[in-house]
C-alpha cells in the first residue's frame, strides 16, 4: 500500500519545515505547504492530499474554521488540529468542524506518527462506510413493492388491474415491479403432468 499524501497548513515557514521532515521521515509524502486558508484550499484543490495537518492559529483571511468547512463541503478530507495552545475556548471552537484529532506542539514524532496513522484508518473506514450507504441507498431505490390487496382468479390466477383488466400473474408482478421471470416446474406439477 502506497504511503499518504499530507497537505501541512501553518503560517510559521521554520514550523511548517520541521513538521514537513518529520511527515517524511515516517515515510509520507508532503504534497504542499499552505501558509493560509485560501493556499490550502487552492492546494486541495489540484493535489487531493489524503490527511491535512492545519495550525489552528492560521492567520490571512480565511480562519480555521471556514477554511476546514470549505475543505469538507467539497472533499472532507480528514483534518488534524496543531496547536501551542490548548485552551479550552479554541478546542470547543475547533470542535465544530469535526477534526479527527489535535496535537500539541511542539510535536513529537512518535505521537505524530500513531495520530496520522489512526486518522487515516478512520477516513478509510468512513469511506467504506459512505460507498455501502450509498450502494444501499441505489438498491432500494431500485426496490418496487406490491402491496395492497389485488385481485386474483380462484381458478386460472390472473390479476386484475385497476382499469378491471385481466392479466396474467407473471407480466402483472413484471410490470409493476423490477422482478423478472423465468419459468420452470415445480415437482408437484412435474409428477401431475408427467407421471
Amino acid at each position: 500500500m502506497s504511503k499518504a499524501r499530507l497537505l501541512i497548513v501553518e503560517d510559521e515557514r521554520v514550523v511548517a519545515l520541521s513538521v514537513k521532515m518529520t511527515i517524511e521521515r515516517l515515510g509520507y509524502t508532503v504534497t504542499a505547504i499552505a501558509e493560509s486558508g485560501e493556499v490550502a484550499i487552492e492546494e486541495v484543490r489540484m493535489n487531493r492530499p489524503d490527511l491535512i495537518i492545519m495550525d489552528i492559529q492560521l492567520g490571512g483571511k480565511l480562519k480555521r474554521i471556514e477554511t476546514t468547512r470549505i475543505i469538507n463541503g467539497n472533499d472532507d478530507i480528514p483534518v488534524i488540529y496543531a496547536s501551542a495552545f490548548a485552551d479550552r475556548e479554541v478546542l470547543q471552537e475547533a470542535r465544530i468542524t469535526k477534526p479527527y484529532n489535535f496535537i500539541i506542539k511542539p510535536i513529537r514524532e512518535r505521537e505524530l506518527e500513531i495520530i496520522i496513522e489512526i486518522a487515516l484508518d478512520r477516513a478509510e473506514m468512513i469511506r467504506k462506510q459512505n460507498m455501502l450507504i450509498r450502494e444501499l441507498e441505489n438498491a432500494i431505490a431500485k426496490v418496487s413493492t406490491l402491496s395492497g390487496l389485488l385481485p386474483i382468479c380462484a381458478s386460472c390466477k390472473k390479476i386484475r388491474d385497476d382499469a378491471g383488466y385481466w392479466h396474467q400473474v407473471e407480466e402483472y408482478i413484471h410490470t409493476h415491479s423490477d422482478a423478472d421471470f423465468t419459468h420452470g416446474l415445480c415437482p408437484d406439477c412435474a409428477k401431475r403432468l408427467y407421471p
